[in-house]
């Protein structure tokens, strides 16, 4: 158990280290600077948009995935904001969710509300109810495991629910779930047969 939790930890690790140096352009020359400036083009875009049809709902969800992209909380909390305003659509409300999420404990409470009421707007919207597990997880809540059940529930086909469920066990050294590891990852190889990480 520990061996595979130090795997993970180094993956985890790894995969950080090579997003920071892809972001400043040290890894992969070229290539974030070239995103940046379409994420910059396509928010720009955006915005213009919005200023046109202040009412636009569905351009408002758009402006505030992007903002989300760009690190932009502020304004992806007003453009899903706006987007509830005109649309109150599970994506607006899963939206709102998703910008609390980003933020300490006490606004990543915030979150579940939303998650939920984007979820009473479109029961089938897995992301949402796997985004309550992981909410669960960063407030390091037992109640995740609850959540990721209720994922597969919604599409047992739904791949990063077995995943991150063996890895929260695993990462927190439940050793009373040893026994459903297997499962997890036998489900999750079935699902996704060319990852590699769910071996180690």
């Amino acid at each position: 158990m520990r061996f595979k939790s130090e795997i993970l930890s180094f993956t985890t690790w790894f995969w950080s280290v090579m997003i920071a140096l892809a972001f400043h352009g040290l890894v992969f020359p070229g290539i974030s600077q070239a995103a940046a400036l379409a994420d910059a083009d396509s928010v720009k875009i955006l915005e213009d948009r919005v200023k046109a049809d202040s009412k636009d709902g569905e351009t408002w969800i758009r402006l505030g995935d992007a903002y989300l992209e760009t690190g932009n909380i502020k304004g992806a909390e007003r453009a899903f904001k706006k987007a509830i305003q005109y649309t109150k659509s599970a994506e607006s409300y899963h939206g709102l969710g998703r910008v609390y999420m980003r933020g300490d404990s006490r606004f990543a409470r915030k979150a579940f509300p939303y998650f939920r009421q984007a979820l009473g707007k479109d029961s089938r919207l897995v992301e949402a109810q796997m985004n309550i597990a992981r909410t669960h997880i960063l407030l390091n809540e037992m109640e995740a495991e609850r959540a990721f059940r209720d994922v597969m529930a919604i599409d047992a086909t739904y791949a990063p629910a077995y995943i991150e469920l063996a890895n929260w066990y695993v990462e927190n050294d439940f050793q009373m779930y040893e026994g459903e590891l297997s499962g997890l990852y036998e489900v999750y190889l079935q699902l996704v047969p060319n990852d590699a990480e769910a071996l180690y």
